[in-house]
């Protein structure tokens, strides 16, 4: 019987270009399961790492009812036409959610400011705004990169590789800083180079031989919280500005970890070319009335150029005593504010807590060129004139990546200041972000070029304010409110030519001649909800009213517990609508001219006063 011969079985052979086929749905399977298995929010967070706040938990970022659709379908139908246009992408969502989700939605995609529900239309929707040579993303507020991070490092063509190598190859240069590591001190002068370029200058400390550093500890200082040790810093404070004046050196008094208990600290300048308060330990304000100079604070700089307060460190003003004798009437002097910039120009704070002052946690005056970023202010929301950041008669200052909780105004802009930017910030609590109040006591004030952008507002009484009283004279101008997101925000956008608080009765009633001029205010990309039925509140003066107030893409919303709709107030005001979708505003409440001729007169004589100043 003859053997059955067995032959060797014949190997399988693919086409090259299905085997590539193949590989490709592999990977494709392979990247839906990983995302399948990646909770949403989780997913938002890892593909949108950049465009997040870093000052907050990832959870309290962005309510998801208005940037995640109704279905998964949605998502991916999402997903696939945001990488051809952001129309598509608005209309794919659109399409499978609710009516009012979807108009939301669809708005703060168009803008492109807020990131979208997952990682798979952020990035189709980043890539369509590079293609298109739009922005990506309005909101990016993570650390300031100029250079390829590390864990990316630029390509650079290996000597082994290369096809024809040089005879001659030059020396290599000498090694230069980084952009986030650049010098210490900004150049130039007393004169700011433009707004935010501090931030750029001044993100890190600056590297001083120990020569050069003064330690409250050598001078006295324990850190334990129970000894007043306003002498120690006194010593070296005085020992740091006369060392860098008279070796035109910078210098830096150190506080490390630890409870430093003082009253009221004035360092007044100069001190050399640059003085450097490095701030890790916790400086305690007083806690009972004590007598001081006028501007008084816990901790006052004052004529120190290319000052930078940096470091982990916190002051707290220990304000709740403060605050009950100053609401039963028992003080006789003024509460102490927690920090105070004066006549220094080119200046830094960054990184540091400021909490529970006596009035205002940080007030910056008469200062060209400030950069306050990355900075914490806290108190409780019902604690008395408690502002976050005041800026008055100072050009130049920048307020960037704050994150801003207090009882009374979250960022003020006073008289005398211009070129001024807040953005990239939170605001929670408060009573908003306001220009003013001006013109009291028939006072001149001017304010211009003013631009704040990307910031989040929440549970506030009022949003985006101008605040004027009647009687004064000025002008407000070239003011800029952009991409802004609130929540729950009591009267969103507010401009009242009507100001008049508790402890001003006078100049109330309407005059006969006299405002202050507001021109040249625009409102771009406003998103979020209000709880009170106003929504927009404009109450301007009839004698010189309101010019060049534009609003474009706005939609505001009644929040979850007002079930009543908006309804505007709107009273001399000039200027146009595009493209608001909430609260209703009419071509007729709002119209572009002309105005009349006494008013434009009006107006022109204010505003001159500005100009002649």
């Amino acid at each position: 019987m003859p053997s059955a011969t067995t032959s060797a079985p014949t190997p399988l052979t693919m086409d090259p270009s299905n085997l590539r086929r193949a590989r490709h749905l592999f990977l494709l399977l392979l990247l839906s399961s990983l995302l399948s298995a990646v909770p949403a929010s989780r997913a938002q967070e890892v593909s949108n790492s950049d465009f997040l706040f870093q000052l907050t938990p990832n959870s309290f970022l962005f309510p998801t009812s208005i940037f995640t659709p109704s279905s998964s379908s949605s998502s991916s139908s999402s997903s696939s036409s945001s990488s051809s246009s952001s129309s598509s992408s608005s209309s794919s969502s659109s399409s499978s959610s609710s009516s009012s989700s979807s108009s939301r939605l669809a708005s703060a995609r168009q803008s492109g400011i807020f990131p979208g529900s997952n990682g798979a239309e952020s990035a189709g929707s980043t890539q369509a705004a590079a293609s298109s040579g739009k922005p990506v993303n309005r909101f990016k507020t993570g650390p300031i990169r100029r250079s390829p991070s590390p864990t990316q490092p630029s390509p650079r063509p290996s000597p082994k590789t290369s096809p024809r190598p040089s005879p001659k190859p030059s020396p290599s240069p000498s090694p230069r800083p980084p952009a986030t590591q650049p010098d210490p001190i900004p150049p130039g002068g007393g004169e700011w180079a433009g707004p935010g370029r501090g931030a750029e200058y001044l993100v890190k400390l600056p590297p001083l031989p120990p020569r050069q550093q003064f330690n409250v500890r050598r001078f006295g200082a324990l850190g334990n919280g129970a000894k007043d040790e306003t002498r120690a810093f006194a010593a070296a404070f005085a020992a740091a500005c006369s060392f860098g004046r008279a070796q035109n050196l910078p210098t830096a008094v150190i506080v490390p970890q630890g409870w430093y208990a003082v009253t009221y600290l004035e360092m007044e300048g100069p001190c050399g070319p640059g003085l450097v308060f490095k701030l890790d330990g916790v400086i305690l304000g007083p806690t009972g009335p004590f007598v001081a100079p006028a501007r008084d604070a816990v901790l006052s700089f004052s004529s120190i150029p290319r000052l930078m307060v940096s470091g982990r460190g916190a002051v707290d003003g220990r304000g709740a005593q403060w605050w009950r004798m100053w609401e039963a009437g028992q003080l006789r002097v003024d509460r102490p504010m927690l920090m105070t910039v004066y006549r220094c120009n080119n200046s830094v704070i960054q990184g540091i807590t400021l909490r529970n002052p006596g009035t205002i946690h940080l007030k910056i005056s008469r200062t060209i060129g400030a950069v306050v970023i990355n900075v914490t202010t806290t108190s409780p929301s019902d604690s008395p004139n408690t502002d976050s950041i005041h800026i008055s008669a100072s050009r130049g200052v920048t307020v960037k990546r704050c994150t801003l909780h207090g009882g009374d105004d979250n960022v003020v802009i006073e008289a005398g200041s211009n070129n001024v930017r807040v953005e990239d910030t939170w605001c929670i609590a408060g009573h908003g972000i306001s220009i003013g109040s001006l013109g009291d006591m028939g006072s001149t004030a001017c304010v211009q070029n003013v631009v704040i952008k990307n910031v989040v507002l929440m549970a506030l009484s009022n949003g985006l304010r101008i605040k004027t009283y009647q009687g004064g004279s000025g002008s407000v101008s070239n003011v800029s409110y952009r991409n802004v997101y609130m929540v729950n925000v009591k009267r969103p956008i507010v401009i009242d030519q009507h100001y008049c608080d508790r402890n001003s009765v006078s100049h109330c009633e309407e005059s006969s001649d006299h405002a202050v001029a507001i021109s040249d205010v625009s409102y771009s990309n406003i998103i979020g909800t209000t709880d009170y039925t106003e929504g927009i509140y404009l109450n301007c003066s009839s004698t010189v009213p309101c010019r060049g107030v534009t609003f474009k893409d706005i939609n505001i919303t009644p929040s979850a517990s007002l079930r009543e709709p908006l309804r505007p107030r709107i009273a001399h005001v000039f200027g146009g609508i595009r493209n608001v979708v909430a609260p209703k505003l009419f071509p007729r409440q709002i119209p572009m001219g002309p105005v009349p001729l006494y008013q434009q007169a009006a107006a022109r004589r204010m505003a001159s006063l500005c100009r002649m100043a």
